[in-house]
């Protein structure tokens, strides 16, 4: 995680995101050291704690990751990133959530928030990816209307229209 953009606390309705620590590393070892669970990641499962605390906090790295924390009980939900796209000027984002809260609710919670988030910092570009069909977050799960105007799909460069990889 190279010198950039600082990676602030911000809040939803059920979670706060944070910085990334390397002692999440426990929390997210069960999920990231399972197979099944990192089927579409460029980085294979996990065999180590080690391992995983190295990855999750190199330096080298060029993007921000938070984590979402449940404001209930203090659990890590998920992870979340921003890192440069492909394209110039655009954010990438991508994230996995615990695999004992995959299907309630997280992923679209906090990826929408996390889009608030980057465009309140004059972020005017995104791109999202999946990491399993399960956690799959639809552009049009982000309720665009309620988002600032400058958001479109990088794919198909439209305010309305979704792209076909969403």
């Amino acid at each position: 995680m190279t010198s950039g953009p600082a990676t602030r606390t911000f809040d939803t309705t059920r979670f706060t995101m944070r910085a990334l620590m390397r002692s999440d590393t426990a929390a997210l070892y069960g999920t990231l050291s399972d197979e099944a669970q990192c089927r579409y990641m460029s980085q294979p499962h996990f065999t180590s704690l080690e391992a995983l605390a190295d990855w999750l906090t190199d330096s080298e790295w060029p993007g921000r990751t938070w984590v979402a924390t449940d404001k209930t009980d203090g659990t890590l939900a998920g992870r979340f990133v921003a890192f440069p796209g492909r394209d110039a000027g655009v954010l990438e984002l991508g994230y996995i959530t615990i695999a004992e809260r995959q299907g309630h609710g997280v992923a679209t919670e906090c990826m929408t928030a996390l889009v608030d988030h980057l465009f309140s910092e004059g972020i005017v570009a995104v791109s999202m990816w999946k990491l399993t069909r399960k956690t799959r977050l639809r552009c049009g799960s982000l309720n665009v209307s309620a988002l600032p105007a400058k958001l479109t799909c990088v794919s198909t460069k439209s305010r309305t229209k979704a792209c076909a990889i969403c």
